[in-house]
Formats: C-alpha cells, sequence, structure tokens
C-alpha cells in the first residue's frame, strides 16, 4: 500500500527536492526503509542502527507521533501521510525561521485514554502564562525529586473554554504510569478516551492562536459539533518564541 511522506527541506537534497515521496509498507518503519531506493542515503539520517531511529528525529504518522502508537511497527493504510521532524545542532526539531510558523490540516481521531498527573486553577487566556510559570516549576521540581516519572510529553486541557477573557478551567501535566501517586497540590486521574479533531502546529505562541482559527474553522466546515474541551500536547517545546515548538492541538467532537 502506498504512503506518502513528507520530506522537510534540510533532507531534500536526497530526494532530488521533492517534498513529498509515495512509498510501499505495512507499517512505519517500511516505509522508512523504503525510503532509500527513491531518496538514497537518507537513511543515513534517519537511523541510528537497525530499526533505530536517530534520537533527534521525530516522526508522525497522520500527525500522531509514532512514539505514543507502536513506534515504528505502527501499521500504515493506503492514503496514509508520514512527517518527518528531524533534528538541528542542539536536538531541535527543524522548523520554519524566525516567526513563521505550520498548520497542519485537521483530521478527526480517537485517542487513546492516559493516566495523567495534573494542577488545576480557574484562568482566562490572557492570564494562562503566568499559570504556566508557576506550575512548570513545581512539575519539574517533582521529576527531580524522583516523585513522578513522566510517561509522555506536558499536556494542557482546557475546559469550557468559550470566551478569551472569561474564566475557565485549565490542568496542567505530564502522561504518567498508572502506578504513579499524587503529591502535594497534584493529583492523578484516568483520562478516559477522547474523539477529537486535531492539527499539528509547529511555531512560536504567539501564533498559535492561527492553529485554533484553522482547526475550528475546518472543524465548522465539517459539520462538527465541538464539545469546547481542548488540549494542548507538547511535543517538542524550546521556548515560547522558538519556531522550533511541535504542539498537537485537539478539540473533543460529540
Amino acid at each position: 500500500m502506498s504512503v506518502k511522506v513528507r520530506i522537510p527541506s534540510p533532507l531534500r537534497s536526497y530526494s532530488g527536492g521533492a517534498d513529498i515521496i509515495e512509498v510501499d509498507g505495512a507499517d512505519v518503519g517500511e516505509v522508512l526503509n523504503g525510503l532509500k531506493a527513491k531518496a538514497a542515503g537518507i537513511e543515513t539520517r534517519l537511523f541510528k542502527g537497525p530499526n533505530q531511529l536517530n534520537r533527534f528525529v521525530n516522526v508522525y504518522l497522520n500527525d500522531e507521533d509514532i512514539r505514543f502508537l507502536q513506534n515504528l511497527e505502527t501499521p500504515v493504510k493506503e492514503g496514509d501521510e508520514l512527517s518527518i521532524v528531524p533534528a538541528i545542532a542542539g536536538g531541535s526539531p527543524a522548523a520554519p525561521r524566525d516567526s513563521e510558523f505550520v498548520v497542519s490540516d485537521m483530521r478527526v481521531r480517537t485517542v487513546p485514554g492516559f493516566n495523567y498527573l495534573y494542577d488545576r486553577a480557574q484562568t482566562s487566556v490572557p492570564k494562562i502564562a503566568d499559570v504556566v510559570r508557576r506550575t512548570l516549576p513545581a512539575l519539574q521540581k517533582g521529576i527531580s525529586e524522583g516523585k513522578f516519572r513522566p510517561a509522555g510529553p506536558l499536556v494542557l486541557i482546557y475546559q469550557n473554554m468559550t470566551d478569551r477573557n472569561q474564566p475557565f478551567t485549565l490542568d496542567i501535566g505530564f502522561i504518567v504510569p498508572q502506578d504513579t501517586a499524587g503529591f502535594e497540590q497534584f493529583k492523578v486521574r484516568q483520562e478516559d478516551t477522547f474523539r477529537c479533531a486535531t492539527v499539528l502546529f509547529l511555531g512560536p505562541i504567539s501564533r498559535i492562536s492561527e492553529a485554533y482559527d484553522k482547526l475550528m474553522s475546518a472543524a465548522g466546515a465539517a459539520e462538527l459539533k465541538p464539545t469546547m474541551t481542548f488540549r494542548e500536547i507538547n511535543l517538542f517545546w524550546e521556548g515560547p518564541d522558538s519556531p522550533n515548538n511541535v504542539i498537537q492541538i485537539q478539540v473533543g467532537i460529540h
């Protein structure tokens, strides 16, 4: 079956300048290994050993990080898309320069549940940064003191966010193993399976509102009914002004 592989700018010297290559394969690993037939040498940038991705290469299947699926063994089907986000010096993924940003097309998916360690606050959009600055050091301290270990990325969950200036509930925390216990102000709960519309955003936080605009516009055009529960899955974070940030934005749908 044929899968579209999106080739980022730093690797297009291997693909003859092509930004998309179609490759056959039954799973992610077969597709990526099959690239070398059409982009000779690219495998040296993707793999550090047999079936071992370079630690600074991130791969997304239809905007979903394969690390949270079945990694290289994740099955693929006709029409799927793989996106490669490689690293540059220092471990940052290649991304648009300066204040540029990228927002993927909207997709509808059912996201598996996860165990979630979090703190809760009532806030509004203009005050989100204050809540994050207050909560992140406490989470980082918990990690350094061995009170918990993340099993996945930082997740922000917004509930009943209907107006940027009106209060809503914001949960900030990490995906954690099932045996994790709460501590201090942090609680643990099981997040259920989540049916959502989603986009992948690459860029500085100052441009993330445009990702939300695209997501909600596409959801409306598809006649989806949002629940007004939003999630931001921080797949890669370098800093609020960095164009290298990779965030998956999800809105629940009925």
